[in-house]
């Protein structure tokens, strides 16, 4: 579970009104798509809606998950800022750290994390997306990030 992911349930996670809404849509990154990237949806209004997350996958598709633990399930309507995350390693594993995983795996040193898209997507103060999630009708977002 990302750390984004952790953050979103321990601010919104406790709500009582759970009216869910399905979510889905796609990321792609000047117009490809792009595997593996965290989407959160934050309420504008920490008083109303539930913030929800997802992963994308090999096509950039992702479907929202309300902090309730259902796969899959959404968020409420309302207004939510949208933020991006996708880690990766900063440097590849070297071959004596390959030799160690396989025979002590416990003792390979930890490998930092980078964000492989532009900082501004990691916080929806700089993120500058913003979506409304109705009561009714088609709910599918699809976000062109820029690598520039």
């Amino acid at each position: 579970m990302s750390l984004v992911f952790l953050a979103i349930f321990t601010v919104f996670g406790c709500q009582k009104s759970h009216n869910l809404k399905y979510i889905e849509g796609t990321v792609t990154l000047d117009e490809k798509p792009v595997e593996s990237v965290s989407v959160s949806f934050l309420p504008v209004d920490s008083s109303k809606g539930l913030g929800a997350g997802g992963y994308t996958d090999v096509n950039g598709k992702f479907k929202l998950s309300s902090l309730l633990g259902k796969g899959g399930d959404g968020t409420q309507a309302g207004k939510y800022s949208v933020i991006f995350v996708k880690l990766i390693p900063a440097r590849e594993m070297t071959e004596d750290e390959k030799q160690l995983a396989q025979t002590n795996p416990e003792r390979v040193p930890a490998i930092p994390m980078v964000d492989a898209l532009p900082s501004k997507y990691r916080s929806p103060q700089t993120s500058g997306i913003e979506v409304e999630v109705t009561e009714s009708g088609s709910n599918v977002f699809n976000f062109d990030l820029s690598s520039h």
